[in-house]
């Protein structure tokens, strides 16, 4: 299994990857700019400090525009 959370290094978008929706396109995410993040602590760590965003479909409660 891979990492439970996925950031797309060109929208800086972060998505939930228990969560997913069609809606979220996951495929469509270039493998160069893939992340894999290990933790929810990571997640947090890169909305606050590196301008990430939560997926508004998989990862909404860190979802802000």
């Amino acid at each position: 299994m891979g990492a439970p959370y996925l950031g797309n290094s060109h929208k800086k978008e972060i998505h939930d990857m228990s969560r997913t929706k069609p809606a979220c396109q996951i495929e469509e995410i270039k493998e160069e700019h893939k992340i894999p993040i290990d933790s929810y602590a990571e997640v947090l760590r890169m909305c606050r400090e590196e301008g990430y965003n939560g997926c508004a479909h998989c990862l909404p409660e860190l979802h802000t525009d």
